[in-house]
């Protein structure tokens, strides 16, 4: 009888599904003794743990008994489920077993423990790593993984040649060995980076999270030339400045130090824009450590608009062939909405943010309007003329090169009595480590001087960014004459 010892892992409020999976594996065993095959499924998960409950006969059954270790996760992982999960890929990777499957819950929202999540799992873990919409949908998923993994682990069947019990045994051993076999070719792939391509391409950090605003991410690929998907290391997701800005102060109140975050905003952000998540008073710079900023470059704003006589008409001739609109012109549009189909960026975004504030300047507030992004092709009302208040990074891909239908007319505005371009300002934020910070080295907890400590990782991505790093000296220390809980390098 070949006995297969699976451990199911995760919080332990999700009781319904660690009982979905011991239903799964009775369904199998039934249908595995029919068809008189010598195989049983064993599914254990902390329950079975009555008699000696503690995380240590945990890890002991994943490394030494099981040959699978089922992972389900709904929206964050905790501390102990994180280490079982770094324990199970390490002894996959030691010794081939056991094989680790991930189930992860799919949400409409990203936050910041699921950008983890999403990040370690889908980097570590590609190929045994799947998103499921509810429970219905978990079983029907898990079914067909749970069948296809058994199958894997016994091949032998009744009426197998030893020609292809010999090839399926290979092939078991092919997959069983990915990780090394990945590892190796990496180091491979790296080394020739190395010698003919350079350092920036080079695969050497932790696990670095980009998040935040698409036109910024977009500024550094269209115009530093930063190809993100380049590194095997990053990933970024697409969240609006204005919602990912509180992920860095998470990440200095939480030392479990699991990534590297950077967060691209449009907007030089404020104190509270950190820490709203967190309480700011518990938050000191020589031990926690603080957010840093540094200046990225600008985004013109412009209005994408229809060639329409009604625009022309709010616009003025003279700004429309030179393909520019004034704050003002605009904000007679913005009066008179009821002539016209709007749209604006996501409610939290850098670029909306700054229409805001230009607008309020001139004593028009900013209302809703419909949202648009910059993938998407927008079915216009007929009759009202579409207006979408984008930038230049940030616009809508329909509209290059449907010059007959739609212009692109920068904003500006009169100041003095001179004309200006109007923009928005684009920075990348990260941590800086206090003294007590489990990234801050051991002898820095002994200095007293305000300071805090950028990890060469942080610091390697700057530089590819352009960025000047000259403020942090050569032992990765940046100096404060006063505390603060925001610093800009560049500014």
């Amino acid at each position: 009888m070949k006995n297969i010892n699976i451990f199911i892992a995760g919080a332990k409020d999700l009781v319904e599904a660690r009982r979905l999976f011991k239903v799964l594996a009775n369904n199998l065993n039934a249908e595995y003794d029919s068809k008189q095959l010598d195989i049983s499924l064993k599914m254990r998960s902390y329950e079975d743990f009555v008699e000696n409950n503690n995380q240590l006969s945990y890890d002991d059954y994943i490394v030494k008994d099981s040959d699978m270790v089922i992972f389900i996760i709904e929206g964050r992982i905790g501390a102990k489920t994180e280490a079982e999960f770094k324990i199970a890929s390490q002894s996959l990777s030691r010794q081939g077993r056991p094989k680790v499957f991930v189930f992860m819950k799919q949400y409409d929202q990203l936050t910041p423990d699921i950008a983890y999540v999403n990040g370690l799992m889908s980097t570590l873990l590609s190929d045994y790593y799947y998103t499921y919409r509810n429970y219905d949908h978990l079983e029907s998923v898990a079914k067909d993984v749970l069948r296809e993994a058994v199958d894997a682990l016994a091949p032998k069947r009744v009426g197998n040649s030893p020609k292809r019990a010999g090839r399926t045994k290979l092939m078991s051993w092919l997959k069983l060995q990915h990780y090394t076999i990945v590892t190796l070719l990496v180091v491979i792939v790296a080394l020739v980076a190395f010698l003919f391509v350079g350092r920036n391409h080079l695969p050497n950090r932790p696990i670095t999270i980009v998040v935040g605003g698409g036109s910024v991410a977009n500024y550094v690929e269209d115009s530093l030339k930063l190809d993100l998907k380049g590194y095997d290391d990053l990933i970024y997701f697409h969240m609006p400045s204005m919602a990912s800005l509180s992920i860095l102060g998470e990440e200095i109140t939480d030392h479990d130090c699991r990534n590297y975050t950077f967060v691209f905003a449009a907007e030089r952000a404020d104190t509270m824009a950190f820490f709203s998540s967190v309480n700011i008073d518990d938050v000191k710079t020589d031990t926690d450590g603080c957010v840093l900023g540094a200046y990225l470059g600008d985004d013109p704003l412009c209005a994408i608009v229809e060639n329409d006589p009604l625009i022309r008409e709010y616009v003025g001739a003279e700004d429309y062939e030179r393909g520019r609109i004034s704050l003002d012109a605009l904000k007679r549009i913005l009066e008179d909405r009821s002539r016209f189909d709007i749209y604006t960026t996501s409610t939290t975004s850098g670029t909306r943010k700054r229409y805001a504030d230009l607008l309020l300047s001139k004593g028009h507030v900013l209302g809703n309007y419909k949202p648009f992004n910059e993938t998407e092709t927008i079915v216009t009302t007929p009759g009202y003329p579409s207006v979408r208040l984008a930038s230049r990074f940030y616009t809508s891909k329909n509209a290059k090169g449907a010059t007959k239908l739609l212009k692109t007319l920068s904003l500006y505005d009169v100041v003095d009595g001179e004309e200006q371009l109007l923009v928005k300002r684009m920075y990348v934020y990260f941590v800086g480590c206090g003294k007590m910070h489990k990234r801050s080295p051991d002898n820095m907890k002994q200095i007293d001087i305000t300071l805090v400590y950028v990890p060469q990782p942080i610091i390697d991505f700057l530089h590819d960014l352009g960025i000047s790093t000259e403020q942090i000296d050569d032992d990765n220390y940046l100096h404060f004459e006063v505390a603060e809980k925001i610093f800009y390098l560049n500014e």
